[in-house]
């Protein structure tokens, strides 16, 4: 996706080189044509730009992110993503955050909506083995937020991960309701 105005990529950039720079691959063609029907306004793939990663999360080849405990090279517990600073305007959403986890025990993290200018959580949902699936099956997380007023507002969808047990993010996909 382009942003129009500016010329910015937004989400889903892939690393094939091009004179315009790469939009397309096949994952994304499936991902999109799916997410058309599914009413999706944006999505953002983890480890790529808009989103923002700390270096200590693994990017898969497969285009997941991962927070691992074990290994010479353990990931550091704080945000896997943030960003991407995305207007929108008044009304509701829903924030769905694609995570998988193999054994997810106690508190492994939490997503949150933030608007970026005053730095308020919208709305967030802290991340247990009530919310996510078990046996590294990945598990769509919804997270709904309203936007009132007439203006709209810039926002980050954040994925904060504990440390306690390993932690995969795919990708975090912006709903209305």
């Amino acid at each position: 996706e382009i942003d129009l105005s500016s010329g910015t990529l937004l989400g889903w950039t892939s690393n094939i080189p091009s004179a315009a720079g790469s939009l397309m691959n096949a994952e994304t063609i499936a991902t999109c044509t799916l997410a058309l029907s599914a009413n999706v306004l944006a999505t953002f793939e983890a480890g790529y730009a808009p989103l923002r990663m700390d270096p200590s999360y693994y990017l898969r080849p497969h285009n997941v992110l991962s927070a691992i405990t074990e290994g010479s090279s353990p990931s550091q517990p704080g945000f896997m993503t943030t960003g991407p600073g995305l207007s929108l305007s008044p009304g509701n959403y829903a924030t769905v955050f694609m995570l998988r986890c193999v054994k997810p025990t106690g508190n492994v993290g939490n997503v949150s909506v933030v608007d970026t200018i005053t730095n308020q959580v919208l709305a967030s949902l802290k991340l247990t083995n009530q919310v996510l699936q078990s046996g590294d099956m990945w598990t769509s997380i919804q997270v709904p937020f309203t936007i009132t007023g007439i203006a709209s507002i810039t926002l980050d969808f954040n994925t904060f991960w504990a440390g306690t047990t390993n932690l995969d993010i795919a990708f975090v996909s912006v709903i209305p309701q």
